[in-house]
């Protein structure tokens, strides 16, 4: 009887640190590779319509201390990094929301003029 209840108790023990295990790892790749994202309008009905859900490879264009959740990697500037082409699709925080924004890239900074900067800025 003794046994019974020690063969449930370390198989209860066994599932909880499976679960922890799984959490972490998939909080890890989460956090460092891949994350999902669900298109919230239809800004870009062409390709990607409301409700579709899309994994952004979070390695595309390096590492900043915002890839981490809470801004909370331990760096300053960005790692790995590699610019962005024309016609990829990007996702960035709103810099006072901090909504997520998902849009294709359509013009890059190369492409002003210094006349053109002088005006937006």
């Amino acid at each position: 009887m003794f046994s019974k209840k020690k063969k449930k108790a370390e198989g209860f023990l066994d599932t909880i640190k499976t679960l922890v295990w799984a959490l972490l790892l998939a909080g890890l790749i989460r956090t460092l590779f891949f994350q999902p994202y669900w298109i919230p309008s239809g800004s870009m009905k062409d390709t990607l319509l409301i409700g579709d859900f899309l994994f952004v490879n979070k390695m595309a264009y390096g590492y900043s201390k915002h890839s981490c959740p809470w801004s909370l990697c331990p760096f300053s500037g960005r790692i790995l990094s590699k610019e962005p082409k024309r016609g990829d699709v990007v996702v960035f925080k709103h810099p006072t929301t901090g909504a997520d924004f998902i849009k294709r890239l359509v013009g890059l900074l190369s492409y002003l003029n210094t006349q053109q900067l002088a005006q937006i800025l």
